[in-house]
């Protein structure tokens, strides 16, 4: 019974911690595009430093945290960090960086800014990971659901700060929702923190069963390289490809808050629809190696095909439907919604798929698995840097 109230509160910590990201990262776009005058810019620095600071706090705090067994306190710590820490970005972009003088320098402080909370923020999925997870037969099914839980919490908060919580609450008060879920999880964490010590110094190492499938033979070395090519080849295209998407849909459409908020949201849904098929499927699995390259393979493919319908989207969607654009409404949610359910989610999906099967591929065991995960998520978001850089500056 302990174990399951365990999993439970795990279960809570992960969704509202992933509801609250992404409440940040919607936030500070439309606030840094006020800041910094140009809508694409606030868009590039607020992914690259978001995911910048998530891969490097997944791998040190990932580390930090193997072998150590107060991890509850830890991950409440780190949840109090970020909303301070988020809270304080706040006052300095309301009212310093506005007066600091020069567009590059403006630019590097604000960089910096986002870096901490995200740093702070990368350490959250490898500790809840290492929290949940109690025997190694349970490594990849967990996975799946955890990150489904994170990413299904991350583009609900998207979606319902871009398109509810900014215009009823306005900016400051956004900010202040999402500090406060940050300061009771980690409130609540603390305060119960010696359930879940009981629980890790409980739980030992249990080998998987015997399978019955026949596995191909790879070594470990191998199947870790590709588990990390894998996953770099997905966050450089995820990330480059929503900056590519954002930059398209608004030739087309008029609200930039409300487009980054959808794409940001939906690539979101799309990672938790993978991951929870992945936590479905994941026992099934025969040839992990094989697996992760036909998603890899999907996801290009699916990529690809949505970027030839942004391209032609006015024939396609907005002349035959003009009588239906015409309403404000429909313009500004309709067709944005339609346009990025085809475009934006079917190679997220993949994506989410390949995540949890990449860390289960990296992963030696439990009593690693923090570490592990932490690197899997570095090499991830390291591709997730480069590919919005890329696009922005360099494609674009």
């Amino acid at each position: 019974m302990n174990t399951t109230l365990d999993e439970r509160r795990l279960n809570v910590v992960i969704f509202l911690a992933g509801f609250s990201f992404l409440v940040y990262e919607v936030a500070w776009n439309r606030l840094l595009a006020l800041v910094l005058g140009a809508t694409v810019g606030a868009s590039t620095l607020v992914l690259a430093a978001f995911m910048g600071g998530l891969g490097a706090g997944a791998f040190f705090w990932g580390r930090f945290a193997t072998g150590r067994r107060r991890l509850a306190v830890l991950l409440g710590l780190l949840l109090a960090g970020i909303g301070v820490t988020s809270a304080l970005d706040h006052v300095l972009f309301t009212r310093v960086i506005p007066g600091l003088p020069g567009d590059t320098f403006v630019f590097v402080v604000c960089l910096l800014l986002l870096l901490l909370p995200s740093f702070l923020m990368g350490g959250v999925f490898p500790l809840v990971s290492r929290l949940a997870i109690r025997r190694d037969d349970a490594i990849a099914p967990a996975l799946g659901r955890l990150y489904a839980l994170e990413t299904l919490g991350s583009s609900l908060g998207g979606l319902a700060t871009g398109f509810v919580f900014l215009g009823a609450l306005g900016q400051t008060k956004t900010l202040v929702l999402a500090v406060a879920i940050n300061l009771m999880l980690a409130a609540w964490l603390l305060a119960t923190q010696r359930d879940h010590q009981v629980d890790v110094e409980a739980g030992t190492t249990t080998a998987a069963p015997p399978s019955r499938r026949r596995e191909p033979v790879v070594d470990r070395v191998t199947l870790r390289r590709a588990a990390l090519i894998g996953t770099a080849i997905c966050g450089f295209a995820m990330v480059g490809l929503q900056v590519a998407w954002l930059r398209i849909f608004r030739v087309y459409l008029t609200n930039t808050s409300y487009t980054f908020a959808l794409v940001s949201s939906l690539v979101i849904l799309g990672l938790f629809a993978g991951s929870a098929l992945f936590h479905r499927r994941a026992a099934r699995i025969a040839d992990a190696q094989r697996s992760l390259a036909r998603v890899v393979l999907l996801m290009g493919t699916t990529a690809a095909v949505g970027l030839v319908l942004l391209v032609n989207l006015p024939s396609w969607l907005m002349f035959p439907f003009t009588t239906v654009v015409s309403d404000p409404l429909a313009r500004v949610l309709l067709l944005p919604m339609v346009a990025a359910l085809l475009i934006v989610v079917p190679p997220a999906v993949f994506s989410g798929y390949a995540f949890p099967l990449a860390c289960r591929m990296y992963a030696a065991g439990r009593t690693t698995l923090s570490r592990d995960v932490g690197v899997v998520l570095l090499v991830n978001t390291a591709g997730s840097v480069v590919g919005p850089l890329l696009a922005a500056f360099v494609l674009i």
